[in-house]
């Protein structure tokens, strides 16, 4: 009998859940510079490079105005990294859990955001995109960011 709360999944299941994540992580590979991410930062240390930011605990340290974001909202106007990845997943609202408001609204105004995938949304250096334009157009299929 299935334990309340207890997702089970099938063999088909967990080998997509396998290929998506092989799939982020090549994304992560592919991008210049620092990465920035959220519910798979792991990736980011799998590739080899250094855990930059923590967002849910950093947000906990802006709120309670014991560390100041400034440096870290110039860092992403000045488009210091070379991708974000956001968790997005339809029941839950995690990137106003993890980031700051201020966090988000530089991230929307100077990047673009590339692609939605496995519940992700990428964001790679450049000027803003609507969501919209993405999603009726669907022009850029590629998760990887171009070379600046």
């Amino acid at each position: 009998m299935d334990k309340p709360g207890v997702l089970l999944l099938d063999y088909g299941s967990v080998n997509n859940q396998r290929q998506d994540i092989q799939k982020l992580l090549e994304a992560v590979h592919q991008a210049e510079g620092p990465v920035l991410a959220d519910e798979f930062m792991g990736l980011v240390v799998l590739d080899g490079r250094q855990l930059f930011f923590q967002p849910f605990e950093f947000k906990q340290l802006a709120t309670a105005k014991v560390w100041d974001e400034t440096q870290f909202l110039q860092d992403i106007k000045d488009q210091k990294f070379g991708m974000i990845l956001l968790y997005a997943p339809r029941a839950w609202d995690s990137r106003h859990e993890r980031w700051t408001q201020a966090q988000l609204t530089a991230i929307d105004t100077y990047y673009y955001l590339t692609d939605i995938f496995a519940e992700h949304i990428f964001w790679c250096p450049g000027h803003s995109k609507s969501i919209s334009n993405l999603i009726h157009s669907r022009v850029r299929r590629s998760i990887l960011c171009d070379a600046k």
